[in-house]
């Protein structure tokens, strides 16, 4: 995602954008169509490249490799959800981009893996890790491979997505995700589905309270060209109070999230001492468990601004935009 030729074409575009940002209107207007082009950029190097790392080695390395990608695709799919103010609409739409952010510890860029030239245990840098090749141990001269994939040398990792949100029937709001088929590369494509319900509780209720409070709930799956699918669900309560112009919110839920992998790789076998071909098949968790969040959302009459902030089960952004109308009362 951070390649150069994503860097270059960003670079230009974006210089675009404050040109026209100068002469005209339509701000929201151009954030958006500047987020998409991020989102098809970055979708497009890091697949391209992907399987061309993970398809000389093990299916141990592949696991060990993945884990920062897998943990971040569980915090894509299952954060940015929440949609506080329109809640209390009586009914509204909204279509927008959501926007997740995953900072990499340090922790992350390397893991520990077994060279399959002598056996020996060693460091290596995983998807995430510095963008340089480490030597495989007891590897004779002209092997191939001699060394380990390198990383993306990545410091963050964002995914964007468009959403469209509309409700609220027996106050529950439908929240959808979707992205079709795009064609990357020779990898094959990349795509995604999701859905949210979120309930306002306390509109249910007849005594008015001094916050609002609901439950929320999703589902979303990602297919990474031929390489991987991915699939996650999140339950949370949430609890909401406007204050002055923006509705701050926190969310205490569970995260859950699995990648399954599956593709062709040719390795070497310390073993047998030649080289092997198979079909690498793995699953991989995320970064799962007890949930913890906080955030809050901006709105004009048609626009509305959401920033969020994941705590556990590990530490994100999530900022999301959108345009759209709504009622709070039919007279």
């Amino acid at each position: 995602m951070c390649s150069n030729k994503f860097k270059f074409l960003f670079a230009i575009y974006f210089i675009k954008f404050i040109k026209i940002n100068k002469s005209n209107g339509g701000t929201m207007k151009k954030l958006f169509t500047l987020f998409l082009l991020l989102f098809v950029i970055s979708s497009f190097t890091y697949s391209q490249n992907l399987e061309n790392r993970m398809n000389k080695y093990t299916s141990e390395f592949g696991l060990g490799y993945s884990q920062p990608l897998v943990n971040a695709l569980g915090l894509m799919m299952n954060n940015g959800w929440v949609s506080v103010k329109s809640m209390k609409d009586l009914f509204s739409v909204d279509v927008g981009i959501t926007a997740v952010l995953v900072p990499v510890p340090s922790a992350d860029k390397t893991f520990l893996i077994h060279s399959p030239y002598d056996g020996s245990v060693q460091t290596t840098q995983t998807v995430v890790g510095e963008s340089n090749e480490t030597p495989m141990n007891g590897a004779p001269p002209g092997a191939n491979p001699g060394s380990f994939a390198k990383g993306f040398s990545l410091g963050i990792i964002p995914v964007v997505m468009p959403q469209a949100s509309i409700g609220n029937v027996f106050n529950t709001r439908l929240t959808v995700r979707a992205m079709p088929k795009i064609k990357i590369s020779d990898l094959g494509y990349l795509s995604l589905f999701g859905f949210g319900l979120q309930h306002n509780i306390s509109a249910d209720l007849v005594i008015p309270m001094p916050v609002d409070f609901g439950v929320i709930g999703a589902y979303e799956n990602l297919n990474l060209g031929d390489i991987a699918s991915a699939h996650s669900y999140t339950l949370a309560g949430v609890v909401s109070k406007r204050v002055w112009k923006i509705n701050f919110y926190s969310l205490i839920g569970y995260d859950y999230s699995k990648t399954k992998f599956d593709y062709t790789t040719t390795y070497h076998d310390f073993y047998t001492g030649t080289d092997q071909t198979t079909r690498a098949q793995f699953e991989n968790e995320g970064k799962n468990g007890f949930k913890l969040g906080i955030g809050g959302t901006a709105e004009t009459r048609f626009a509305r601004f959401n920033a969020g902030m994941t705590l556990l089960p590990k530490f994100c952004f999530d900022i999301s935009m959108g345009v759209g109308a709504g009622i709070s009362k039919i007279f």
